[in-house]
This record gives structure tokens, sequence and C-alpha cells, in this order.
């Protein structure tokens, strides 16, 4: 038979087996450990109401006290970076009117910029010169490639022509020759 307990973690109720009753097992919410103790009727009719508005006055009275601790802390934080910033404020602003200077801020800030310009001029001409050797390097690529393609090309051709000249000489072999050329002028029968 089963029956109804409370996890003291969690409160949830659920059901168990008789046998689990004095004996620690896991919740089956919460999973924490806890020692298996049947309800009562009155926890069954909602007794425990009082313990639990109990526990949870003191839960909000420790969350009271923290949240009045930190505004406190934040308060003295707020106060003390305004006055920070209020010196820093006045001190600059004498410099600017009285001394003509730029505030520590303004210089630090246009020191950076001055810095990264340089910085950006440094990448670009490293850039521009690495694009002008790549681009050489193309030319003379693209130049070596053609003249290779060229030769390859004319080496084909002679090839063709020594291999044609070849199948002439092979055919004029194995014709038949029984007929007779016209006669050519002389002119005629000389090879460039």
């Amino acid at each position: 038979m089963a029956v109804q307990v409370k996890c003291q973690h969690c409160w949830k109720i659920f059901e168990v087996s008789e046998d689990a009753v004095g004996k620690q097992r896991a919740c089956i919410f919460c999973q924490r450990l806890m020692v298996i103790k049947p309800l009562t009727d009155a926890e069954n009719k909602g007794e425990t109401n009082e313990y639990m508005i109990t526990n949870l006055m003191g839960k909000v009275k420790t969350l009271q006290v923290l949240v009045l601790i930190l505004l406190v802390f934040f308060a003295i934080n707020l106060i003390t970076l305004f006055w920070l910033g209020k010196k820093q404020v006045t001190e600059d602003a004498l410099r600017e009117v009285y001394l003509q200077e730029k505030p520590q801020w303004q210089a630090t800030v246009e020191s950076s910029l001055q810095n990264l310009q340089q910085q950006v001029n440094k990448l670009d001409a490293n850039f521009q010169r690495t694009l002008q050797e790549m681009e050489k390097q193309t030319k003379f690529d693209m130049d070596s490639m053609l003249s290779r393609l060229i030769e390859n090309f004319n080496n084909k051709l002679d090839q063709i022509e020594r291999n044609l000249q070849k199948m002439q000489a092979t055919l004029d072999e194995r014709l038949p020759k029984t007929t007779q050329p016209a006669q050519q002028p002389p002119d005629a029968k000389k090879k460039p």
C-alpha cells in the first residue's frame, strides 16, 4: 500500500511504498535525500501552513536586510563617484579656460587616434607594396606561361608536319606509278 510523504526540502507531496518508511530516499522532485515519514492527518489538512508562513517571514526579513545593505553600498559608491567626477570636471575646466590646455582625456584620445592612424598608414603601405609585388609576379607568370604555351604549340606543329611528311612518303611508296604526271616547269619541282 502507498503512503503519502512530504519532502522536507521542496515541500512537495508524493507517494512511496510502506516498506520505505523510516529509510532514506531521494525526493522524486528535487532529488535530495530525506528520511521517509508518512504525513499525519493534520499535515494532510494543511495545518503546516503556520510553519511555512513563519519560515517564509524569516527569509523575507533576511532579504530585506540584504537589500538595505546593498542600497547603502550603492549610495556610498554613487556619492564617491559624483564627488570624484565633479572634482575632475572642475580641474579640467580650469586647465582648459585659464591655461588653455587640453583635458587629459582629450589628449589621450588624440594620441590614441594618431597612433591608430600611423598603424593604418603602415598597413596600407604594406598592402600596396604586396599588391605591386603580386602584380609583377602575376605578369611574369603570365609571360612565362604564354611563352611555354607557344613553344608547346610550335613543337606540336612540327610533330604534325613530320607525321604528315611520313604519311606522304608512305603513300608515295604504295601508290602505283603507272600514270606519269605532266611535265612541269623546272621551277615547280623546287621545294621551299
